[in-house]
């Protein structure tokens, strides 16, 4: 689809638009019935020496996904584990502070172009990272779901979610282990749909398959699935001390919970941030645990402010370290759309 077009303008302008409808509501709704004065209050019970090893670990898992990606590349191209960092953070800058979630075409595109590879080629990687996370996500909601207490709606939310996401793990293993097939799934495609929508569905399944195949030739498969498990381990154990921080002491895996309920939601529309999504559902998730919705909305609201700040200093720093703008971030993502 090309954004220059009108079509493409206007379908461009309703995914913003559903995205801030959708944070505007559930923002209302993660906010309904809180006291601003038992809000402010939570606020200030939080414990600044743990906050700051929750902070410290997160940057941590960055590294770790640095790592991984690096690794991912190796059969791509080569580059260092502080290139990958710098634009895992850019990537993040842009999914924050700009709409559409462009974050992830974004630093293909930058990574692509300093290296002189096509950015399609690099985003296959990327692919191959959304691949790991599933799987990583799914081990963990293996672990959780058998330890949570029966909040049956959240328990049956949470476990349709998994059962989507162990569905598209196994189209991926189709896909890998029958390659063979592909050509006549895009014959088939290409007949069956329109022509857009078609070459939107075939892009994404061609680079599905490029990146497993990536990721099948990668000579440490090991480490790289080593460091995914570890990260989001990492991920659970800095949401554990932001919660203690706030002295709401959760069992270990309702901070698992937690960080299922915000990163399998993330496929929800939003505006740019996460903002309201992720609001709603951490005070959702939470509420098995802590009765006070004051004490809910004051951790969630603190934890997305503290994500936020340390997504923009660590991605303004890698824009200053690389001498780059996010408008040229953009044009670059314009340019991808306009090839596809």
């Amino acid at each position: 689809m090309r954004d220059g077009t009108p079509a493409g303008k206007v379908w461009t302008r309703g995914k913003w638009v559903l995205g801030v409808g959708i944070s505007a509501v559930l923002l209302w709704l993660a906010c309904r019935e809180v006291s601003w004065t038992g809000f402010v209050a939570g606020l200030g019970r939080a414990d600044p020496l743990r906050l700051a090893s929750g902070v410290l670990l997160c940057i941590a898992v960055y590294v770790m996904f640095a790592l991984r990606w690096k690794l991912i590349l190796g059969p791509l191209v080569e580059v260092s584990v502080v290139e990958c960092f710098d634009f895992i953070m850019i990537g993040h800058l842009v999914d924050t502070v700009l709409p559409l979630r462009a974050g992830d075409i974004g630093r293909a595109a930058l990574l692509g172009s300093s290296k002189q590879k096509d950015a399609a080629t690099i985003f296959a990687s990327v692919v191959v990272e959304r691949i790991l996370d599933i799987l990583a996500l799914l081990v963990l909601a293996g672990i959780v779901l058998p330890s949570l207490p029966r909040a049956q709606m959240l328990v049956w939310a949470v476990q349709g979610i998994v059962a989507v996401a162990a569905a598209a793990v196994l189209v991926a293993v189709l896909i890998l282990r029958f390659q063979r097939v592909l050509p006549l799934l895009e014959r088939a495609i290409g007949r069956m749909l329109p022509r857009r929508l078609a070459r939107v569905l075939l892009d994404a399944v061609n680079g599905f398959a490029d990146g497993l195949v990536a990721v099948r030739q990668s000579p440490h498969p090991v480490r790289v699935l080593a460091l995914s498990l570890g990260a989001w381990a990492a991920v659970c154990a800095s949401t554990l001390l932001y919660l203690h921080a706030f002295h709401l002491h959760l069992p270990w895996y309702g901070a698992c919970f937690v960080v299922l309920m915000v990163n399998l939601g993330s496929a929800v529309p939003s505006s740019p941030g996460f903002i309201g999504v992720y609001h709603f559902l951490v005070v959702t998730a939470l509420a098995t645990w802590v009765p006070s919705k004051d004490l809910r909305m004051s951790y969630a609201v603190a934890a997305h402010a503290i994500g936020i700040l340390t997504i923009i200093g660590l991605g303004g720093t890698a824009l200053v370290r690389r001498q780059l703008r996010l408008s040229s971030i953009l044009h670059r993502r314009e340019r991808h759309n306009d090839d596809a």
